[in-house]
């Protein structure tokens, strides 16, 4: 082989390698919501959305038409296989076969039980495209983090005349809640979130006996039902979308 032969060979040996690199998947390519209606044996269709959040975090949102109207929602963490450009949700730190996906343009195809794809006449129906909804994902990024709350249902936190700052701390990724009510501390689970819900169960709290604590910010968290951000403000609401609880992002 000549010189010159090599030299191509070399630069064509260097070129596929990039191209196949260029195909690798970046799980940051993958960050928004995909809906769809998947197909169904015993109902009409599975309307499906999916949310795929920063830190590799999923939420799931199935609606089973025809046989429910009662939306069954799932959270957790996603597998990235870049070289196959694949996806796999997780469940208990699981890998579900039945939840598998292959990334391709601004499309999540679903895949069987062994990671292939679906190989009928109806494959098309198997695929959930990119939504524009990226305001879900970008209030997600915002909740996280510390909060200062700054007033309970219209009244100001200054005129409660509480022992110290009452405070919020959400974790999407972990969908933990933690803080203070400005007397005990309070902790517990995130049931729901999503753009625009956010349904936390009964907190577990800390017992200390202090003036001027009737509980309300604890029971006001738990009426939570939705909420909305503006401007660094964290407007939290029960399902009449009656505002219970305001807080201001706290910065580092």
């Amino acid at each position: 082989m000549t010189k010159i032969q090599l030299f191509i060979s070399t630069i064509a040996l260097f070129s596929i390698v990039a191209c196949s690199s260029n195909k690798q998947l970046d799980h940051k390519a993958l960050t928004g919501i995909y809906t769809g209606t998947l197909p169904c044996a015993d109902c009409n269709g599975i309307e499906t959305k999916l949310e795929l959040l920063d830190g590799f975090s999923y939420q799931l949102t199935l609606n089973y038409l025809g046989k429910s109207d009662e939306e069954f929602v799932s959270n957790g963490l996603y597998t990235v296989h870049g070289k196959e450009r694949n996806i796999a949700l997780m469940v208990d730190g699981t890998v579900d076969k039945s939840w598998q996906f292959h990334f391709e343009k601004e499309s999540l195809e679903k895949l069987d039980l062994e990671g292939n794809p679906i190989d009928t006449e109806m494959k098309d129906l198997y695929i959930l495209n990119k939504t524009s909804e990226n305001k879900a994902i970008s209030n997600l990024v915002i909740l996280n983090g510390k909060w200062n709350l700054e007033e309970v249902k219209g009244i100001k936190v200054s005129e409660l005349q509480l022992r110290k700052q009452p405070t919020l701390a959400l974790d999407c990724e972990q969908m933990k809640i933690s803080g203070n009510d400005g007397c005990n501390q309070f902790f517990g689970n995130i049931k729901t979130l999503t753009a625009t819900d956010l349904v936390i169960p009964p907190l577990g709290s800390t017992k200390m006996a202090c003036p001027n604590d009737d509980g309300e910010i604890v029971n006001s968290l738990s009426s939570v039902q939705n909420y909305k951000v503006e401007s660094n403000r964290l407007i939290l609401m029960d399902a009449e979308n009656t505002e219970l609880l305001i807080y201001s992002k706290l910065t580092e």
